[in-house]
């Protein structure tokens, strides 16, 4: 069904008086290129140099071109009385006798590709010399790309520098494929004939007086894209309404209607669901848009539909031959995704199946997200860095069909593979209390799991705590060393610190008073000051690379402390927490160490200092919270 056929039948009350009174603007392709009455006898049309150049895609069963093939040739199987193609609209040029299109060029460029291509098995080409190309000599690019198709040896067109010759060359190759299948099938002439007199295109007339260019210009401008939700909204609603009832009466057209709004106010409340970026982007973080995601769950998950026995298995020989091709798409086909329900979804009871799998998968991903405990897991599952090859190969549609106990377990035992071991023989911790493998690198993957582990599972949390699994991706979450190296160059003293840091000045017996003015005056004035006169703010021999000494932070809050001392950290991050800044749980605690750690490893009294006990210190709170955080994850 293709899309004007699909929004004839949906919008049937509003289209049929169009279709009454634009019918003498409806012509055969036949009408279109040999001529009629309300066109002319032997048309000519101008595509102009404001035209974008040929972008049909021939890459996938799914592209324009196979598409255009598919719909024609099942309707053509059918024996459909009519099949309406979209809109060509033109502007007529009585100077030059010929009709300008200004919408609809990639359409009849394709028809025309069409009837060129049947002239090598000697048949007629009714679009000869009918289509000018203002950017072509003598405006016939059509007998360069047959001629091009027929010399090639090869169908690698890569070496193509012309993008437009490029897509004309592959849309003629995937048609020559198509015909020639047709001929050795003995069936070439009876659809060619079929795509004369019944495939119908509607001729949108402009007033030749207008600006062809303006209304270009107006008609693109002010389209509004067809998407796949609108599209498939469209033909579940048509194909799924029952005309008639159990007892065989046929149902009034306001019995009907109100089906429809009933089905489609359920379909709007889960796209509104859906759409919400914090709940899209959970589910589907690598994709834009949340709603197709579902649709393409929906149908990838569905196994029950009954498929009308094809006629014959030309367009299964096509489809096999388009696998084999050798193409490279340059622009993306956004409506294969309503193409391929377009394929499989035929009837009614197809429709009702298809909308109850929506319905289904919509209700589990709603009741995950609003089960605090369900929605934790499936985060850190979804946003951990997978580890393992099992983490790898998960995917929302494992779990649809699965009750939440079921869900649960299975999150929890991806959770327990994502989450390091510590205090572990099998971990390698050495005899010093270190983990090398859980040491700082740009990318460890094992300590980021580890580290989003306590932020995820707090340690004190109430039964409807919820992680912001949108916000750790999107605000880029990195490692933050609690105590920084020694930096190289001068710094400032954050005005949050300034208090505290010329406490400490104050407290130093080895700086002359003098020293300490001089120091006390740089912080007050926001100058910068050399590190190396401000050495005994970062301790002394800190395990700068220690898992105890890292925390995770998001990348805005990572940039504004730099490699500022712990004392001016503190006050930084305070001043982001009560600004409203999300600080992630784990790393205020650890900053005011404020952790529950072991009686015998505790942190340091001096909340303005950190040093290599309260790396200890840090590690062993790690430990004790690891093994309660894996012992609530076990089965």
């Amino acid at each position: 069904m293709k899309l004007l056929n699909l929004i004839f039948v949906f919008l049937r009350p509003t289209i049929q008086l169009t279709i009454q009174y634009m019918n003498e603007f409806i012509f055969s392709i036949n009408s279109i290129f040999k001529g009629h009455e309300d066109i002319g006898k032997s048309p000519k049309y101008y595509i102009g140099p404001y035209q974008r150049g040929y972008k049909w895609n021939s890459s996938s069963r799914y592209d324009q071109v196979p598409q255009l093939i598919f719909d024609t040739y099942e309707a053509f199987l059918e024996k459909a009385e009519s099949y309406y193609l979209q809109y060509i609209t033109v502007k007529y040029d009585r100077h030059n006798n010929w009709m300008e299109v200004i919408d609809g060029q990639q359409r009849l460029t394709t028809l025309s590709l069409l009837f060129y291509l049947i002239g090598i098995h000697q048949l007629e080409n009714i679009a000869e010399a009918k289509v000018i190309y203002s950017r072509y000599k003598n405006g016939n690019v059509f007998n360069k790309v047959v001629d091009y198709i027929q010399d090639s040896t090869t169908e690698n067109d890569e070496d193509l520098l012309e993008q437009d010759f490029y897509y004309l060359a592959k849309a003629a190759r995937c048609i020559k494929h198509f015909l020639d299948l047709l001929q050795n099938k003995n069936k070439l002439k009876d659809y060619i004939d079929y795509m004369r007199d019944h495939v119908m295109i509607i001729l949108n007339k402009e007033n030749e007086f207008s600006s062809p260019e303006e209304t270009f210009l107006n008609l693109n401008d002010n389209k509004v894209p067809l998407t796949n939700n609108y599209l498939i909204k469209g033909l579940l609603l048509t194909l799924a309404v029952r005309r008639h009832s159990v007892n065989n009466l046929t149902y009034s057209y306001e019995e009907i209607l109100n089906q429809r709004n009933i089905m489609g106010r359920e379909w709007d409340e889960i796209y509104s669901w859906i759409s919400f970026p914090n709940i899209s982007n959970f589910f589907f973080p690598n994709d834009d848009d949340g709603m197709e995601k579902l649709l393409e769950y929906a149908l990838d998950t569905t196994r029950e539909f009954t498929v009308p026995t094809p006629k014959d298995n030309i367009l299964e020989e096509f489809a096999k031959i388009l696998q084999e091709l050798p193409h490279k798409s340059l622009q993306e086909n956004n409506l294969q995704l309503f193409n391929k329900y377009n394929e499989r979804i035929k009837n009614a009871d197809a429709a009702f199946l298809i909308l109850k799998r929506i319905k289904h998968i919509y209700l589990k991903l709603r009741g995950i997200f609003n089960n605090p405990k369900l929605y934790n897991l499936l985060g850190y599952v979804m946003f951990c860095k997978k580890t393992t090859q099992e983490l790898q190969n998960f995917n929302i549609s494992d779990i649809l069909d699965k009750s939440d106990m079921l869900i649960s377990k299975d999150l929890k035992q991806l959770t327990l593979q994502a989450i390091p071991v510590l205090d572990d023989a099998n971990n390698n911790k050495d005899n010093t209390g270190r983990y090398p493998n859980l040491r700082y690198s740009p990318k460890n993957d094992g300590l980021t799991n580890l580290l989003l582990s306590f932020s995820v599972f707090p340690e004190v949390s109430d039964t409807n705590y919820r992680f912001d699994f949108c916000a750790y991706a999107q605000e880029e979450w990195s490692f933050e060393h609690i105590s920084p190296q020694h930096p190289k160059s001068d710094i400032a003293i954050d005005k949050t610190a300034k208090e505290n840091v010329i406490r400490k000045i104050k407290e130093q017996i080895n700086l002359d008073d003098e020293k300490k003015e001089e120091l006390i005056k740089h912080v007050n004035n926001d100058e910068k000051i050399k590190s190396s006169d401000i050495d005994f703010l970062y301790g002394n021999d800190i395990d700068l690379h220690s898992l105890g000494n890292m925390a995770l932070l998001t990348g805005g809050a990572n940039s504004a402390l730099s490699n500022n001392p712990y004392i001016a950290k503190r006050g930084i991050l305070f001043a982001k927490h009560n600004g409203g800044y999300f600080i992630p749980r784990h790393t205020m605690d650890v900053f005011n160490k404020v952790l529950n750690t072991p009686t015998d490893k505790p942190f340091t009294p001096d909340l303005l200092m950190w040093n290599n006990d309260d790396i200890k210190a840090h590690i062993a709170w790690m430990e004790k919270r690891n093994i309660s955080i894996r012992e609530n994850l076990r089965i």
